[in-house]
């Protein structure tokens, strides 16, 4: 029997709501991930895109990747990847650099033989490629029973249609050979079905990309056995206890004589007479009336109940953007505000996409840039509408 661990969207570096302890649950997970593949002595770990959360990811999340994988190293466990959407280049890619040093394999149109599975993969291609992209893959040698394709999309058949980009079903068409599975990364729910008589399946994201996902974060253990494959769902226990963080979501609706008893109340109502904030992300839903009662305000009540994480989406009516309080705003304090607001916003990998075509503009045609840069925002413009609007999908 061969067995492969199947991993997604580990998106390691996202700094969630602006806050590096989510930084450090993102990778966290991934490390719960490995540590699951070790403890069933898997054959291989394959990830099927968005190992990192941005395409210039930071240092330290770089080198915590590479402790996390020798960990896989020393259990003799190779490590299999392709390339996601938010951590895609234009040029070499972040897996090509980490695969220098041996800790990682990158999957391409030639079969990577894993006992009798041969794996395949195709990394996240952007629109304006997708219509002529050459999806021709090498024969499988002829040790293996089961072919495996990984890939990184939101396919309508699987996903809610809002999300989806393209059909599955029109990708096998035009494959010139038939896989006996398809390995899925980009949506952020775990979803198997069979689509043209072939095994398809995401498990999900490693680590909750909203308050919108909230079922339990977990991985693939995938086992073939004489041609035929059987797929194991499994949730992950971190530090944090079982992935994701539980969340709590408080709404407040304020009328114009409101304070900040208001919050109060409204986050009794959502915890309910047992619980408690320790260790939680509280995210905070302001609407309604402005009143005197600021983000700062609201921030440091939920802070001072133990929670581990706090973001304020202020939404109300004829709020100002950020508020000083006049001689009492150091240069940390606007640093602080300016770093909680890029954060709500997630611009840092759109920006870094963007710049990534524009740097390449002396190599590339005008259209060409053109086009990848409207394919990059209107990707953005899908991933902020899927977080605001789905129940599960990418991030």
């Amino acid at each position: 029997m061969t067995r492969i661990l199947h991993v997604s969207d580990t998106h390691l570096g996202n700094r969630q709501y602006g806050d590096d302890t989510r930084r450090r649950d993102f990778a966290d997970a991934f490390e719960a991930a490995v540590d699951l593949a070790v403890e069933e002595g898997v054959d291989a770990v394959v990830h099927t895109g968005d190992l990192f959360d941005d395409p210039q990811p930071g240092v330290p999340d770089v080198n915590r990747c590479l402790d996390v994988l020798a960990g896989l190293e020393g259990a003799g466990i190779p490590f299999h990847a392709i390339v996601g959407n938010h951590e895609r280049k234009l040029d070499e890619q972040w897996l090509d650099l980490i695969g220098r040093l041996g800790a990682v394999h990158r999957l391409d149109d030639s079969p990577t033989l894993v006992g009798d599975v041969a794996l395949y993969g195709i990394d996240a291609v952007r629109a304006p490629s997708w219509d002529t992209y050459d999806f021709t893959l090498e024969e499988p040698p002829e040790a293996a029973r089961l072919t495996v394709l990984c890939m990184h999309h939101l396919f309508e058949e699987l996903v809610p249609p809002q999300q989806a980009d393209y059909e599955l079903e029109a990708v096998l068409e035009r494959l010139n050979l038939e896989p006996d599975a398809v390995a899925l990364g980009d949506y952020h729910g775990y979803v198997e079905e069979t689509v043209a008589g072939v095994k398809t399946f995401y498990p999900g994201s490693t680590e909750r990309g909203s308050t919108k996902e909230s079922a339990p974060r977990g991985v693939l253990l995938l086992e073939a056995e004489d041609g035929a494959l059987e797929i194991r769902r499994r949730t992950l226990d971190t530090p944090a206890g079982e992935a994701p963080r539980e969340f709590v979501t408080v709404p407040v609706q304020f009328g114009e004589r409101d304070g900040v008893g208001l919050v109060e109340r409204r986050l009794e109502e959502a915890l309910g007479p047992d619980e408690t904030v320790d260790g939680t992300v509280v995210v905070v839903r302001l609407h309604g009336e402005e009143t005197g009662v600021s983000q700062r305000d609201v921030y440091e009540l939920v802070a001072s109940r133990g929670a581990g994480v706090v973001h304020v989406q202020d939404r109300r009516r004829a709020s100002a953007d950020i508020e000083f309080e006049a001689g009492k705003t150091d240069v940390a304090d606007i640093r602080s505000l300016v770093d909680e607001t890029i954060g709500e916003l997630d611009l840092r990998p759109t920006s870094s996409h963007i710049e990534e075509v524009v740097r390449a503009t002396d190599t590339t045609a005008d259209t060409h840039v053109r086009n990848e840069v409207e394919a990059i925002l209107a990707e953005k413009r899908r991933e902020r509408f899927d977080a605001g609007e789905a129940t599960e999908g990418d991030a």
